[in-house]
C-alpha cells in the first residue's frame, strides 16, 4: 500500500510540476532576439542580444528579464503569480523578499515588448520604485545551433 501511495504521489506531483511549467511558456519562437532595455533611471537604452532557447521559453522570468542567462535557473524565493497570456496580451506578477515586480506587455511569436515596475514591499524607499522596457525581435536562428 505505501508503494501505491508514493507512486501516486510522484504521478500527481509531476502532473502538477508539468501544468505549472506550461501555465508559465511563452508563445515566442526560439531563435535569435535583439532586445532593447530601458530603464526608467537612464535615458540611454541598452542593447542586450540573446539566443532565446526552448528551455528559456518555459519560464517568463528566463526571457522577459534584464539579467539574461544561457542557462536560466529560476531564483528559488521569486515567485510568478497571475500569469496570463491571451491574444497578444502577456501579464504577471513576481513576488520577490523585498518586492512585487509587474510585467505587462505584448508578445507574439516574433516579438514582445514589456514593461517591468516594482513596489518595495516595505513602503521604504529601498528598493527604488523604477520601470524597466524590454522590447526584442527574433532575427534569426541562434548562431552554432
Amino acid at each position: 500500500m505505501t508503494k501505491m501511495v508514493l507512486t501516486l504521489a510522484i504521478i500527481i506531483g509531476s502532473t502538477l510540476w508539468t501544468v505549472l511549467a506550461l501555465a508559465q511558456s511563452l508563445p515566442l519562437m526560439p531563435g535569435y532576439y535583439e532586445v532593447t532595455a530601458t530603464m526608467s533611471t537612464s535615458s540611454e537604452p541598452e542593447q542586450r542580444h540573446r539566443c532565446v532557447t526552448a528551455e528559456h521559453l518555459a519560464n517568463a522570468e528566463a526571457v522577459l528579464n534584464y539579467a539574461f542567462a544561457k542557462k536560466f535557473t529560476p531564483l528559488p524565493n521569486h515567485k510568478i503569480m497571475n500569469f496570463s497570456v491571451g491574444g497578444d496580451k502577456i501579464s504577471y506578477e513576481v513576488d520577490t523578499p523585498f518586492s512585487l515586480i509587474h510585467v505587462e506587455g505584448t508578445i507574439s511569436d516574433t516579438n514582445f515588448s514589456v514593461m517591468r515596475s516594482n513596489k518595495s514591499k516595505s513602503g521604504k524607499v529601498s528598493p527604488i520604485p523604477m520601470t524597466l522596457t524590454l522590447i526584442g525581435k527574433r532575427t534569426g536562428d541562434c548562431k552554432g545551433k
